[in-house]
């Protein structure tokens, strides 16, 4: 996940040298302080479980030579540099938190870049926090959970900062490379609106080498990473975000929470409940105050109503109030007055999972607890109009509630529309208004039956605008070729698979463009979404 929520394939161009005059063994990619970890080795098998999904057949795992873990820029020069020598496809791998294992799938021979102990420039940590200028820059390796137990802990009660990411704390940086949509989004954006800077190495003038990518510096780079998947232009090593900053109250509370479970639409005095919901978040008093609001439903009838609204300067009252106006359009709730870092702790899912102290070891436990449903969890991404969603997410509801196997759920946020743009020629536009409604659904179920039966309950609330890198098997686009054999990789086993695409149908030709000035060999290219990047650059 170290390129793109998804994962990223690394396609080699062979330069005209010889390659019997160079080691292409293991022992050839062991220079200075890169590990090579190699299949049955102890720290192979370490790690190698949360690798691999149940896309990873015999036959894919037997096409890993080995594993390189590089720890800077100079490292990871040198093992691109003598993969692309000696023709060996790399496949970098970040966070790994890839349902999919798509950052480790592979038809040929490969060498997975494992990110983990990559350490920004001028640095000793794979995690750097500034709370002077409210930064933070970590190497592509990193995980949510980690740099909120930082970000945490570098923060005090008269200067608190967090970060505009997602409450999943095994989620790897890598999220911002498909939008990255979380509890702050409606007010800072998805999380790559966070980005101020990304370095990243790509392949001009007849080597690798790395570069800055930021609104000032590589512009084009910058914006066609945040959204046109980082794996078309190169490899990212280190990213720095801009963190929110937060201000407490008296008692030291930053955020304001509104939550209510329990909900049956059968139920006579629950059946308008979604309805109100919905209004809610499109109402003056949400729009104003930042809230963002969440409808979630699972399988084991846990559906809820969520909202968080963060505190201003002036205080939390505005929030309070905020808060209790939704807890009287929905007859009750519970209004609770907390931290960040408290709900990120909550809703990571780290209560009830024993002995967990920080976040960091919360991402452990949760790791290791899920990896049996992780290998069998899809994924599915829309963004929505609000016409017609009320009638939408009941009909999936229902279509919860009747599935047979599985565990089925899917989410529906106010995601903020806050989409850097940048100049018209580098302009990627995604999102649409102020806000949008964004859909994620969710199932363990090896029959891919629930999954679509869910999601094509919201096809007529499609909006048609979402972060590139979010697929759309649905959705057919002719300028776009499938990539060979993708029907192995993902999630759809549907007759019209091949019309699957992510959303470039405007942006294809500057990303075109874009790979060829930083990528003229097709190094990175991310062949899972954009089947027709040119193969020659001229």
């Amino acid at each position: 996940m170290l390129v793109n929520l998804f994962g990223a394939s690394v396609c080699l161009a062979g330069l005209p040298l010889a390659v019997s005059t160079l080691d292409c063994t293991a022992n050839g990619f062991k220079q200075g302080n890169i590990h090579v970890y190699e299949p049955g080795s102890t720290n192979y098998n370490k790690f190698a479980p949360s690798m691999f999904s149940e896309f990873s057949t015999a036959e894919v795992l037997a096409n890993i030579k080995f594993v390189v873990s590089p720890t800077n820029e100079a490292e990871a020069k040198i093992v691109l540099d003598l993969a692309n020598k000696c023709k060996i496809r790399v496949l970098p791998r970040g966070g790994g938190h890839s349902y999919l294992g798509a950052s480790v799938y592979t038809e040929q021979k490969s060498i997975v870049l494992r990110m983990k102990r990559f350490v920004p420039r001028s640095s000793q940590k794979t995690i750097n926090i500034d709370t002077v200028s409210g930064t933070a820059t970590v190497g592509a390796g990193v995980i949510l959970g980690e740099m909120y137990e930082e970000i945490h802990q570098a923060s005090t009660p008269s200067k608190t900062f967090h970060l505009a990411g997602g409450t999943c704390p095994t989620v790897g940086i890598g999220i911002i490379f498909g939008g990255g949509k979380g509890y702050y989004s409606r007010k800072h954006g998805y999380l790559c609106d966070s980005v101020k800077s990304m370095r990243v190495v790509v392949y001009k003038n007849g080597k690798f080498t790395a570069v800055t990518a930021s609104t000032t510096t590589n512009e084009d780079l910058y914006y066609a990473l945040l959204g046109g998947g980082g794996g078309n232009f190169g490899l990212v090593t280190e990213v720095t975000f801009e963190l929110i900053r937060l201000y407490n109250d008296k008692d030291g509370n930053n955020v304001i929470t509104f939550y209510k479970g329990g909900y049956d639409p059968n139920a006579a005095s629950d059946k308008s409940l979604v309805g109100k919901f919905l209004k809610y978040s499109t109402s003056k008093v949400a729009d104003s105050n930042d809230v963002y609001t969440r409808i979630q439903v699972d399988k084991s009838n846990a559906i809820g109503f969520h909202a968080l609204c963060e505190c201003s300067k002036t205080g939390c009252e505005n929030c309070v109030n905020a808060m209790n106006t939704l807890n009287g359009e929905m007859n009750g709730g519970q209004i609770n007055h907390g931290t960040a870092y408290s709900e990120a702790f909550w809703e990571g899912g780290c209560h009830g999972i024993g002995e967990v102290n920080s976040l960091i070891d919360c991402a452990k436990a949760v790791e290791s607890k899920t990896l049996s449903q992780k290998k069998n969890t899809v994924h599915k991404s829309m963004n929505l109009k609000t016409e017609g969603l009320e009638a939408n997410i009941k009909t999936a509801l229902a279509r919860v509630k009747e599935s047979t196997s599985g565990f089925p759920m899917f989410e529906v946020d106010v995601v903020g529309g806050k989409m850097k743009q940048g100049s018209d020629k580098n302009s990627y536009p995604r999102g649409g208004g102020k806000y949008d409604f964004n859909l994620q659904v969710f199932d363990t179920s090896s029959s891919r039956h629930n999954i679509h039966s869910i999601y094509n309950a919201f096809k007529t609330s499609d909006i048609g605008t979402a972060y590139p890198d979010y697929p759309d098997p649905e959705l057919f686009n002719k300028d776009l070729a499938v990539p060979k054999n993708l029907h192995k990789l993902h999630y759809h086993d549907s007759p019209d698979y091949e019309s699957f695409t992510a959303r470039y149908t405007k942006n294809i030709t500057a990303l075109e463009n874009i790979q060829c000035k930083y990528n003229s060999i097709d190094m990175f290219r991310f062949a899972n979404y954009v089947g027709s990047i040119k193969s020659k650059c001229s």
